[in-house]
């Protein structure tokens, strides 16, 4: 049930780690037990750097940790829901992009988006002499071709989306 989930912005945690407290200035008090195991958020961000490195930022000591070498394309598009009645009526690529539904211009926000569709493109390590990699992969609304000088490598897109739920910002 989305009407009653929200996403906050924790600003504190007591040194006894039994109140936490929000930008908004309310807090919460967990009468638990040393012990008690909780799921916590954390705020990963994923990007691929100059050399086709997909790296992933936990902005703690160990940030920018490599996952997968040879990235050649990481895209986003973001289903957004401009009217509220939890179906996608178009897809952006970029939070803050005007989309047009129904003959309607949108400016989206991060409030809108119901859906993320993510595409990976990863190039092997070892060159195949016998191949000639020339198509074209469609990822987001963008249309990649190899370079000449890699197209000897195979490649293989994988392609998902994600549902958000119990997503709600609150400003």
């Amino acid at each position: 049930d989305r009407t009653n989930s929200e996403i906050r912005k924790i600003t504190a945690v007591s040194s006894d780690k039994k109140t936490i407290s929000f930008a908004n200035g309310d807090g919460l008090d967990y009468p638990h037990k040393n012990g008690t195991i909780f799921n916590g958020i954390q705020e990963l961000r994923y990007f691929v750097d100059s050399t086709g490195t997909l790296r992933r930022n936990n902005f703690e000591t160990n940030g920018n940790q490599p996952i997968l070498e040879n990235v050649e394309a990481l895209q986003f598009q973001y289903g957004v829901d401009v009217n509220n009645d939890g179906i996608i009526d178009s897809w952006a690529n970029y939070i803050g992009e005007t989309i047009n539904v129904n003959g309607i211009s949108f400016l989206t926000n991060i409030s809108m988006v119901k859906q993320v569709n993510i595409w990976l493109l990863v190039r092997g390590t070892v060159q195949d002499e016998n191949l000639n990699d020339s198509k074209t992969y469609n990822i987001a609304d963008l249309n990649y071709q190899p370079p000449s000088e890699l197209r000897k490598y195979r490649r293989i897109l994988f392609n998902t989306t994600v549902t958000l739920r119990n997503f709600k910002i609150e400003s």
